[in-house]
């Protein structure tokens, strides 16, 4: 078993702590224990396994604070919906680093203001920017470019091609998306599904387009803060 290199356990309710001998699988390239009911910290030795390049733990119920050191091969952190606290260390900010820390509880006071990565204090467990705006009614273009319809609507851009664990918060703040998952296929390959296939005899055939959509395998949330996405 110490030879593996993948290992996806997801969605089987499994309970307990994270192993602290994970190091010792030294061909373990990704682990996907995400959907379950994990509890406790977080072992330093799973940040500092040599081979790890993807961590899927995400929609758990892991506590504590992250290791303060990081392998540097391990380049896809998915820690998403989970209890983590504290201060963020400063490997977060790492150069080609897809990490994905939404709704947990950091600390979003001055102890993380010089690492807090972009947008992130919008959405943790208690969202706090549903405080800070009012009520909109706004249209997303998925996975396309802006447009403005026939009827004059305009639906806002989404084409932030997010990696395997990753997160986007609109300039204006009124939606996001959380992206966690890879291909079984293909690690690198785009997020956004593409065609030029257009459907005919339609008031505004470029929002029936392919681009399109995001690839539905992952695992996607929007939310819009206090505002009602009306497509």
């Amino acid at each position: 078993m110490k030879s593996l290199r993948t290992l996806i356990l997801r969605n089987n309710k499994m309970s307990g702590v994270l192993p602290p001998n994970m190091d010792e699988f030294k061909d373990l390239q990704l682990l996907d224990l995400s959907f379950n009911n994990l509890t406790g910290p977080i072992p330093p030795s799973l940040f500092n396994s040599s081979s790890l390049q993807f961590l899927f733990v995400g929609n758990n119920s892991l506590s504590g604070s992250l290791p303060s050191q990081k392998s540097p091969v391990l380049l896809n952190i998915d820690l998403s919906y989970n209890q983590l606290s504290g201060s963020l260390p400063s490997w977060v900010n790492t150069n080609g680093l897809q990490l994905n820390l939404v709704a947990n509880n950091f600390a979003m006071d001055d102890s993380n203001r010089s690492v807090l990565p972009s947008g992130l204090n919008c959405l943790q467990r208690n969202i706090p920017c549903l405080s800070e705006s009012p009520y909109y009614t706004f249209s997303i273009n998925c996975g396309g470019k802006p447009i403005t319809a026939s009827d004059g609507t305009l639906f806002v851009d989404d084409t932030e091609n997010l990696g395997a664990a990753s997160y986007y918060v609109s300039d204006t703040k009124r939606w996001a998306v959380s992206n966690v998952g890879t291909y079984t296929s293909s690690r690198n390959d785009t997020y956004i599904v593409s065609s030029t296939h257009l459907f005919d005899n339609t008031l505004d055939a470029e929002l029936f387009r392919l681009p399109g959509f995001h690839h539905l395998h992952l695992d996607i949330m929007v939310w819009g803060f206090r505002q009602e996405i009306t497509q």
